[in-house]
């Protein structure tokens, strides 16, 4: 039988004891602990680790993604969700893939909305945002100009730095690296 594609809501729940829900059966547990103390929220799926088992090792607490099945109940969830009564801090889980490029720092591996690092334009590499590069020459912002060289943020060439002729741009989009984050958080 052939059901139709739910979309569901995801969120980052911080704070997660590794040690209360680390073990196999954790996720289970973790689930009924947040359906049973917050009655407005329920799980679609299994609360999942947002890092691996080894990047988790020796820390105390981490953050897992949850789903739920309407905005509302996000919107509840987003207020803070309470596992053994206390309550934990939520935010919009924002998925990425090692190839995504940040439009606001350039790199790779993250979207702009859980960017912490200092901004960078695309037309010049300057320390601004693309947005704010202004020609000093013409009365022209967040445009590039024909008269400037254009610079990459990357690799340090002549081009922009979305490019696709961009070394670093094609290393990233081609799948080569392994060292960068796939999972982000708000």
């Amino acid at each position: 039988r052939i059901e139709p594609d739910n979309r569901w809501f995801k969120l980052l729940v911080h704070g997660v004891s590794v040690v209360d829900f680390g073990k196999e059966e954790g996720m289970e547990y973790l689930r009924d602990k947040i359906n049973r103390f917050n009655p407005k929220v329920q799980l679609a799926s299994l609360p999942r680790w947002l890092l691996s088992e080894d990047r988790r090792k020796g820390k105390a607490y981490s953050s897992v993604v949850i789903a739920v099945h309407t905005q509302e109940e996000q919107n509840l969830a987003n207020k803070g969700l309470y596992i053994h009564g206390i309550r934990k801090r939520t935010s919009t889980y924002y998925a990425s893939r090692r190839s995504d490029q940040c439009s606001h720092c350039l790199k790779f591996g993250h979207v702009w909305q859980t960017c912490k690092n200092s901004p960078h334009c695309k037309y010049c590499a300057g320390p601004h945002l693309s947005t704010e590069h202004a020609c000093k020459t013409y009365d022209v912002k967040g445009k590039s100009c024909a008269h400037n060289t254009p610079r990459c943020f990357n690799c340090k060439e002549d081009h922009f730095a979305t490019s696709r002729d961009c070394k670093a741009v094609q290393h990233f989009r081609a799948g080569t690296c392994d060292d960068t984050p796939t999972n982000t958080q708000a």
